[in-house]
């Protein structure tokens, strides 16, 4: 807001203005030159694209630049260990991190935080869920970055991350069919079973007490 009333309305600024019109807080007050708004904003666009040129992800060739190349995301596990990173360092496409878009102010968020030589991805959607209640039952998408299982052994450690990262999801099952679907396949490709709680009349037997 301060930024803006600067450009906008620099006589409601309690420091004043300049005699062209500018707020005093443009001016550099360690030159003889009294600085305006425009050639304080033409300096720093100089001065950032000197800086982006002299770093070894995009180099002196600014038709090459691509947001991407410095804006990538590596998921750390509960453990920071090299071996839970998703993607590893030693994926053979994506060894510094996935290439992201968007930024901390865009619908797809992706914060870098405030550092001006680091913009790695620091923040974004955890989840991605999507629900509309039918009279035939809920329909729902989801996605989540990486997995379910929390095993870099397990197939489903990050077998979410590839439609996470392109913005897409899969469907929920929630219809007894779509759920039996869903585990025989689970079950073909992985050999891991499903538990199906069923409502119904509780009865004990001994001390242990079941549902039907």
């Amino acid at each position: 807001k301060v930024v803006a009333r600067m450009c906008m309305h620099p006589e409601l600024m309690t420091t004043g203005k300049q005699p062209n019109g500018d707020s005093y807080l443009f001016d550099d007050l360690t030159t003889s030159a009294v600085e305006t708004k425009r050639t304080t904003a033409a300096q720093a666009i100089l001065d950032a694209l000197t800086a982006l040129s002299a770093t070894a992800e995009l180099g002196p060739d600014l038709t090459k630049w691509r947001w991407g190349t410095v804006h990538t995301l590596t998921l750390d596990g509960l453990l920071p260990l090299p071996a839970f990173q998703i993607p590893l360092a030693t994926d053979p496409m994506f060894p510094h991190g996935f290439p992201r878009h968007g930024d901390v102010g865009t619908v797809d968020v992706g914060g870098n935080g405030l550092s001006s030589t680091d913009f790695t991805y620091t923040a974004g959607p955890a989840i991605r869920f999507v629900c509309e209640l039918t009279p035939d039952g809920p329909v729902g998408k989801n996605v989540l970055p990486g997995g379910e299982v929390f095993d870099p052994s397990s197939p489903h450690y990050r077998d979410q991350m590839e439609l996470w990262r392109v913005n897409q999801t899969y469907d929920l099952a929630y219809q007894t069919s779509t759920v039996v679907q869903s585990a025989a396949r689970e079950y073909a490709a992985n050999k891991d079973g499903r538990v199906h709680f069923t409502p119904g009349a509780t009865k004990k037997t001994g001390s242990v007490t079941t549902n039907d």
